[in-house]
């Protein structure tokens, strides 16, 4: 079996990553309550912070009201004119993708220094992501690895799993895969499913690990469990090539159907030629059971990364802009 290198699936997503950290192909919607809307209401017209930070997920997400992207970002600003860095850095999120608000990179850019300046590791990452993208701000890769570094020496997952790929790709300092995989195993024990993927990538190909097939199934297995679309796929092509696990064609085609929800038609991976061929490798009736079964199961596993906080800001970019970074960023990391 051919090992692939563990960075090949996160380097075309690099500059969406460091805009918003490795979204990847996409992932599950969390399933959310439904709050009293009339009470957060009337508490956060009293000024209660944290009930406008409520009141503005409530309109963000739907939740027992029609979606209203003004209403968020107006109940975002309220809360972060009363000092929130929460909220600062929702309406810093909010001002970059013009959600809500007139799309403006350098009030974008001033929001999140605002929050991080209140030490909030949210806000430094997203600092370091868009100085390091040149968002609203000059370009500068050494203060935004600084910033990133901050956040991440705070425990806060995504930054650690930035520092990872940093190491990994050598992006703002030298290359050392011994980091890249200690700053992972950090993320990992946050629970974080993208670092669980990820580091499943660094056991299967022996970067900064020794390698260890067995292993990287397991985290790509437990990233899968969270709803990680690319862990999925992942898991279905080792159970097909009886990598680290037990051949079974059955088990490779329930998690290529489940991936396969996730990416969509933009999958190269799991093309319709490639569904085809997994589910030839089973009998009829038991590829119905399994297709039933994979419907069954994507509902019940909502990513638990996709938070649900209106702060967690660059965590859900659009696809055009995620696309814009990659083409601006082409010059800055020879690692493409």
């Amino acid at each position: 079996m051919t090992i692939r290198n563990p960075y090949s699936v996160l380097k075309p997503s690099l500059p969406a990553k460091l805009i918003g950290i490795c979204l990847l192909l996409g992932c599950a919607a969390v399933a959310q309550r439904i709050p009293d809307v009339e009470r957060l209401r009337s508490r956060a017209q009293a000024g209660y912070v944290e009930d406008q930070i409520e009141l503005a997920r409530v309109f963000k997400f739907g939740l027992g009201v029609p979606p209203s992207p003004e209403e968020s970002a107006q109940w975002l600003l309220k809360a972060a004119n009363l000092g929130s860095p929460e909220a600062q850095t929702g309406v810093g999120y909010a001002y970059f993708t013009g959600s809500g608000v007139p799309k403006d990179e350098q009030a974008a850019f001033k929001w999140f220094q605002r929050a991080a300046a209140a030490d909030y590791p949210e806000a430094e990452n997203d600092l370091g992501l868009v100085l390091i993208y040149g968002a609203g701000t000059k370009p500068d890769l050494s203060r935004g690895v600084e910033w990133i570094t901050k956040a991440a020496r705070q425990g806060y997952a995504r930054a650690e799993l930035d520092m990872g790929l940093f190491y990994a790709l050598g992006i703002g300092m030298r290359q050392d895969e011994s980091q890249a995989a200690r700053w992972t195993h950090l993320a990992v024990k946050k629970h974080y499913a993208t670092a669980e993927f990820f580091l499943g990538t660094l056991y299967e190909a022996g970067r900064g690990v020794p390698q260890d097939l067995s292993k990287a199934a397991h985290w790509y297995r437990i990233a899968s469990d969270r709803g990680f679309v690319p862990a999925q796929e992942y898991l279905s092509r080792m159970y097909a090539d009886g990598a680290g696990v037990p051949q079974d064609s059955a088990l490779a085609y329930f998690w290529a159907c489940i991936a396969r929800k996730g990416f969509g038609s933009q999958s190269k991976r799991l093309s319709p030629e490639r569904i085809k061929q997994l589910r030839g490798n089973v009998a009829p009736e038991r590829a119905l059971d399994i297709e039933s079964q994979a419907a069954d199961w994507i509902p019940k596993h909502p990513n638990k990364d996709e938070e649900s906080e209106v702060g967690s800001s660059m965590a859900d970019l659009p696809a055009e802009i995620r696309g814009q970074a990659q083409a601006a960023a082409k010059a800055l990391w020879p690692h493409q």
